[in-house]
């Protein structure tokens, strides 16, 4: 390793990191609201957080861990398919508009949550398209109205989060 450069493979980021993935499996499988085409929960919250702090890749393989994860527990998902992908997504939109800033205007996260948010419902749809063709349209405006309930949800988690956690912990990373 290079004298100049920090390596973002910290025990400190590590830990940080398995703690996000962590939070957000048992958000996704454990405190979720579950119907055939339909889950109401906030497990993207600790995915956006590791692509803020850490980057899109790292944004983007806690998506996949988390989602490996989930697989794994038994009754709760099917296997690597586009869900995984919208996971991933969670990490990897925020990841590559939001990382390393240490200043983020509520402009910047609004856009930021509903182009992520937009993105990974169209994954999901078609997803779910793919599982149950026409019969997903029946819930669709559920699933509308969920999107719409967890935008303003999200961006003020975030924003508080972001300002109060995270803004304080890239600058104490910045000084070690």
């Amino acid at each position: 390793m290079q004298s100049g450069k920090k390596s973002i493979f910290t025990t400190q980021s590590l830990t940080r990191v398995a703690i996000l993935i962590s939070m957000s499996f048992l958000l996704k499988s454990f405190f979720v609201l579950t119907l055939p085409t339909y889950r109401f929960t906030f497990y993207d919250i600790p995915l956006m957080i590791a692509g803020i702090m850490y980057g899109p890749l790292i944004g983007g393989l806690s998506g996949l861990i988390v989602d490996w994860f989930n697989i794994l527990v038994p009754n709760y998902a099917t296997g690597f398919n586009l869900f995984t992908l919208s996971s991933m997504m969670w990490g990897i939109i925020p990841g590559i508009l939001l990382f390393g800033r240490k200043e983020l205007s509520l402009v910047r996260i609004v856009f930021t949550v509903l182009l992520t948010s937009v993105i990974c419902f169209s994954i999901n749809s078609y997803q779910l398209y793919l599982f149950m063709g026409a019969g997903m349209l029946a819930d669709l405006p559920f699933r509308i109205a969920t999107l719409i309930i967890k935008l303003p949800l999200q961006v003020l988690i975030l924003d508080i989060l972001f300002k109060r956690v995270i803004v304080w912990n890239l600058k104490f990373a910045k000084t070690r």
